[in-house]
């Protein structure tokens, strides 16, 4: 709640009076029914799967899907591990975009996730199958905003999450 409260407060004015600082909300339960059954058409959690285990994610899920209406859409990311067997143990790997460097421009960071902490790599097919035990279709994007964080002035601070998931309610 602090942190979104100061994200808040850095809004400028206009930003702020199109965004009500009551339409924002942390909940540890991903409750998005908090504003009514059947009102969403559309919900994205971009770096947020990175730091929860797969039960955090079926919560998500199922409490996102309390908002959405029929055929609504929700993108997540997340940290893929390349087959069963990687994915019992940690994971490094040398991809995305870091920080700018003052002298070579944009630099390859390095990253390793865990399966049993944060932050987490999961399989694909572990995701599917607890979005499709909630009557949740997913579909698979693959890599995204590649071109979005290569153009941006000062390249982002955080690892980039390498793969973006659709679901469809």
């Amino acid at each position: 709640s602090q942190v979104l409260t100061l994200g808040y407060d850095e809004l400028s004015t206009s930003l702020r009076r199109k965004l009500p600082r009551d339409h924002l909300l942390v909940t540890s339960h991903y409750d998005a029914s908090h504003w009514g059954s059947n009102r969403f058409d559309f919900a994205i959690s971009a770096s947020l799967w990175t730091h929860l285990s797969l039960s955090e994610i079926e919560r998500c899920l199922v409490g996102v899907k309390g908002g959405m209406r029929k055929g609504g859409r929700f993108y997540a990311s997340f940290f893929e591990c390349p087959d069963a067997e990687a994915c019992k143990a940690p994971v490094h790997t040398s991809s995305g975009l870091r920080k700018s460097d003052r002298t070579s421009g944009l630099r390859k960071s390095d990253r390793t996730t865990y399966p049993d902490r944060d932050p987490f790599h999961h399989r694909s097919m572990s995701i599917r199958n607890t979005a499709e035990k909630h009557g949740i279709r997913m579909r698979y994007i693959g890599r995204w905003g590649a071109n979005f964080y290569r153009s941006l002035p000062n390249a982002p601070r955080i690892q980039r999450p390498d793969i973006m998931l659709e679901f469809v309610f």
